[in-house]
């Protein structure tokens, strides 16, 4: 996440949403909106071809199945997922606590 811009914006404004309002379900429309509003911000992604558009939205579906956030290319909900302690300290200590909602980890909110 912290390695490629677009992967945190996904995780944090579409995934760490999710957890945030407790809507679980998940398909390949949450990543075509997510794109869709992506374009709309930023020329640059808005000249991205078709094809590569489809082609990193299956890098995201498989990023989310290989971290277990979702059980298999046809699931349609995001699993739940725990974080260790030490983990969600290092992230805080790292002062990158924008991520931690992509973890369902929400620091002093009742969530």
């Amino acid at each position: 996440m912290r390695r490629y811009r677009l992967i945190w914006d996904f995780m944090v404004s579409v995934i760490g949403e999710k957890y945030r309002t407790k809507q679980y379900s998940f398909g390949k429309m949450d990543i075509n909106v997510f794109f869709m509003q992506l374009q709309e911000q930023d020329d640059y992604v808005a000249g991205w071809s078709d094809s590569t558009v489809k082609k990193i939205g299956q890098v995201l579906m498989k990023i989310q199945v290989e971290n277990e956030y979702l059980y298999d290319l046809k699931a349609d909900h995001i699993d739940p997922v725990l974080l260790s302690p030490i983990l969600e300290r290092a992230i805080a200590d790292n002062h990158d606590e924008r991520a931690l909602p992509a973890f369902n980890c929400f620091l002093g909110e009742d969530v």
